[in-house]
């Protein structure tokens, strides 16, 4: 289940994705909200807030960039009298998976998702 529609991401958000390959970006940004909040939105959803969905908005631009990049590739360096130009498509994997984690966790760090410890009776 996408923690999104197209409707939220476009009125909302205010969103400049297409809708075309929308739903399959969402399903994958939704998938990985729910990895790194240990699955605890598909067990209790009524924690599905506005702070979910946006971080879900923000993972799914996220992931549309690192894709345009990996596909067009970005200027890395260039140089002007002989005209050279070196483009880079996004190789390093830590530094993406990094960026898909500070675009989740800009809107997650306060809802006590993000926590990997157990929660004990009588603790919210």
């Amino acid at each position: 289940m996408a923690y999104v529609d197209y409707e939220y991401y476009l009125n909302t958000w205010q969103g400049e994705l297409e809708v075309t390959g929308f739903e399959q970006l969402a399903q994958r940004a939704s998938d990985y909200i729910d990895s790194i909040t240990f699955n605890r939105l598909k067990e209790e959803p009524l924690l599905i807030t506005d702070e979910v969905k946006k971080a879900t908005c923000s993972v799914m631009e996220e992931m549309h960039r690192q894709n345009e990049v990996r596909n067009k590739g970005v200027v890395k360096s260039f140089s002007n009298d002989g005209y050279s130009e070196t483009l880079s498509y996004g190789s390093d994997l830590r530094s993406n998976a990094r960026k898909l984690r500070e675009a989740a966790s800009l809107y997650l760090a306060h809802t006590g998702l993000l926590y990997r410890g157990i929660r004990y009776a009588g603790s919210r």
